[in-house]
C-alpha cells in the first residue's frame, strides 16, 4: 500500500491518495478547482474505489461530490456528520466548496471497503461524527490529532469532553502508527504520547 499527501485548498488541507495495485481511495478531498487529484488518478490509470471522510467540515469534503461524479465512487462518512457534509457550501467562511452527499456510512471497527480493509475508530469531539481511520501502519487522524496539538472544539459539532474521550482511545492503542493528520506535518503515535501535552496525561 502506498500513501501520497497533496496539500490543497483554502485552508491547506492534507488530501491523501492511497493506492494498492491499480486501485485507490481518496481521504478528505477538499474543494480542488484545478482537479489535481482527479487528474492524478486519470493519468496513472487508477480505479477510484471509494472516497473516505474523517469528518464533515467543508474543507475535508468539499471536493468529494466532484470526484464521486467523475469516477462513480461511493462517499463514506459517519452518519452523525451527514448534515455537515450536505451543507458544505454554506460554511461560515463563505469559502468555495461543493455540498457533499455521502452514500455509505461507517460502522465502528473493521470496514471492508472494496479492496481495502479500514479500521474505523469513532472519534467525536472536533465534530460529532469524527473518525480516525487505520490502514496498514497509518492512522489518518483528520482534525482529531495533529503534531503537537489537537482539533478545535468551537466549530460545528465540537465538544471538548468528547474530544478528550477520543484522545483516550488513541492513547490506548499499542501500535506505533504513522499519524497522518488533516493539516500540517505527519507524526507518530509514540511521539504524540510522549510530547503532545493533550495526550501525555492520558497514557498509562
Amino acid at each position: 500500500m502506498n500513501v501520497e499527501c497533496f496539500v490543497l485548498g483554502y485552508i491547506q488541507n492534507n488530501v491523501y491518495l492511497v493506492t494498492q495495485g491499480n486501485n485507490c481511495i481518496v481521504i478528505d478531498p477538499t474543494f480542488d478547482p484545478q482537479d489535481v487529484i482527479a487528474n492524478t488518478i486519470k493519468s496513472r490509470g487508477l480505479t477510484l474505489q471509494a472516497i473516505l471522510l474523517t469528518h464533515g467540515h467543508f474543507d475535508h469534503c468539499g471536493g468529494a461530490n466532484s470526484l464521486s461524479n467523475k469516477f462513480g465512487a461511493p462517499v463514506y462518512c459517519r452518519k452523525e456528520d451527514e448534515a455537515l457534509c450536505n451543507n458544505a457550501s454554506r460554511n461560515r467562511w463563505n469559502a468555495p466548496s461543493d455540498d457533499c452527499f455521502p452514500t455509505k456510512f461507517y460502522s465502528e471497527g473493521i470496514n471492508k471497503i472494496a479492496d481495502f480493509d479500514v479500521e474505523v475508530i469513532f472519534c467525536s469531539g472536533h465534530t460529532e461524527g469524527g473518525v480516525c481511520l487505520i490502514m496498514d501502519s497509518y492512522l489518518f487522524s483528520g482534525d482529531t490529532l495533529f503534531r503537537g496539538s489537537i482539533g478545535r472544539t468551537d466549530l460545528e459539532g465540537g465538544d471538548s469532553h468528547k474530544l478528550n474521550l477520543s484522545l483516550q482511545k488513541l492513547a490506548s492503542l499499542d501500535t506505533d502508527y504513522k499519524v497522518l493528520p488533516g493539516h500540517g506535518e505527519m507524526t507518530t503515535l509514540s511521539h504524540e504520547k510522549m510530547h503532545n501535552i493533550y495526550m501525555k496525561g492520558l497514557c498509562k
